[in-house]
C-alpha cells in the first residue's frame, strides 16, 4: 500500500501543479494573447486609416489646384472687365478718348445697362454697357481711336463698325460704332463669409 499512498501523493502534486499551470496560463499567457490579437486589429484599423488619409489627402490636393486654377483664370478675366466705376468714367470720357486721336465725336449714346445671366448669378453680377456712337476723322485718326480702345487693360468690344466717306473729294470719313463694355459685381454669400471665421 505504500506504493498507491505514494501514487496518491504523485497524483495530488501532478493535480496541483496542472491545476496551478492552467491558471499561471488563464492569467499570464491568455490576456497577452487577447491583447496581441486586439493589437492586430487596432494596426489593421491604422493602416486603414493611413490609407484613406493618404487617398483623401491626394484628393484635397487635386482640389485645390483646381479651385487654385479656377481662381487665376477668374482673375485673368476679372482684370479685362470693368468696375461699375470705371465703366461710367469710361463712356462719360469716350468724347475726350476720340479727341486724343483727332477724331469728332458727331454722336454719342447710351443704350440702358444689361444683365448678363449666369446660371449661379447669385453671387456674380455681369452687366453689359453699350454705346452707340458717330465720329468723323482721317482714317489714321479712326484707327487710331479704336487701337487706344483695343491697347487698354480693360477690354472694350467693338461690336459694329461702319466707315463711309462724306464726299467723294474729302479726306474724312464717317465711322458709326457700337461699343461694348462688361462690369463684374462678385457677391460674397453669407456662407461663405462665415466659413472664412
Amino acid at each position: 500500500m505504500e506504493y498507491t499512498g505514494q501514487s496518491q501523493k504523485n497524483t495530488l502534486i501532478a493535480v496541483i501543479l496542472i491545476i496551478g499551470l492552467i491558471g499561471m496560463y488563464n492569467w499570464f499567457v491568455r490576456p497577452q494573447a487577447r491583447y496581441i490579437a486586439v493589437a492586430k486589429e487596432y494596426q489593421q484599423t491604422v493602416d486603414d486609416m493611413k490609407k484613406t488619409s493618404i487617398a483623401m489627402s491626394k484628393k484635397q490636393k487635386i482640389s485645390r489646384e483646381s479651385l487654385r486654377d479656377f481662381l487665376q483664370q477668374l482673375n485673368d478675366q476679372k482684370q479685362g472687365l470693368f468696375t461699375e466705376k470705371q465703366a461710367k468714367e469710361f463712356l462719360a470720357n469716350l468724347q475726350s478718348i476720340a479727341e486724343q486721336t483727332g477724331c469728332m465725336v458727331l454722336e454719342v449714346r447710351h443704350k440702358p445697362v444689361k444683365p448678363v445671366f449666369l446660371e449661379d448669378s447669385n453671387s456674380i453680377d455681369i452687366d453689359r454697357h453699350e454705346a452707340s456712337m458717330r465720329l468723323m476723322g482721317g482714317y489714321e485718326n479712326i484707327v487710331g481711336f479704336l487701337n487706344l480702345l483695343q491697347g487698354r487693360p480693360t477690354r472694350v468690344w467693338i461690336d459694329k463698325i461702319s466707315l463711309d466717306m462724306r464726299s467723294p473729294t474729302s479726306t474724312y470719313l464717317t465711322c458709326d460704332a457700337v461699343l461694348s463694355i462688361y462690369t463684374l459685381d462678385i457677391k460674397e454669400i453669407q456662407s461663405d463669409v462665415d466659413s472664412k471665421k
